[in-house]
């Protein structure tokens, strides 16, 4: 698989670990991507090279986890936790979005609700699933 922006391109060799993606619904991925979730692959590291990697820029969104975007276009290549030597790649951009996520991630942090019967979890896989609708907050405090 290849991803290809203007000025990166990010080479996949393997599937997906685990699922075959997943929605996130934090802030740092609304925000970091001006859309309500972003839908993920989980891969290896070992798995994802890139070419024009000089083309990359970082950003530390937290002591967990990095961000690399496109310098030219500015698009989200990866979000890397490097203590799991893992790499999640936003999956709309190798054009694979399932139209049914395996799970969804800090669904209380939603913009929208989604009735596509995953799992949905208040932060991270293998928390606290929610069981019962839950009141959407006002993200324009």
């Amino acid at each position: 698989m290849s991803l290809c922006s203007w000025a990166v391109s990010v080479t996949i060799t393997t599937a997906p670990q685990g699922d075959l993606g997943h929605f996130c619904h934090c802030t740092d991925c609304q925000s970091n991507c001006g859309a309500p979730c972003v839908a993920y692959g989980i891969f290896a590291d070992t798995a994802v090279s890139y070419s024009g990697a000089e083309n990359l820029r970082l950003f530390q969104s937290s002591q967990k986890a990095m961000r690399y975007r496109c310098k030219v276009c500015n698009v989200l290549c990866r979000l890397h936790h490097p203590g799991r030597r893992l790499s999640y790649i936003p999956l709309a951009m190798l054009g694979v979005v399932p139209p049914v996520p395996s799970f969804h991630q800090y669904y209380t942090s939603r913009m929208m609700d989604f009735e596509d019967g995953a799992v949905k979890y208040e932060k991270e896989k293998g928390g606290k699933a929610v069981t019962a609708p839950i009141m959407l907050t006002d993200h324009m405090e």
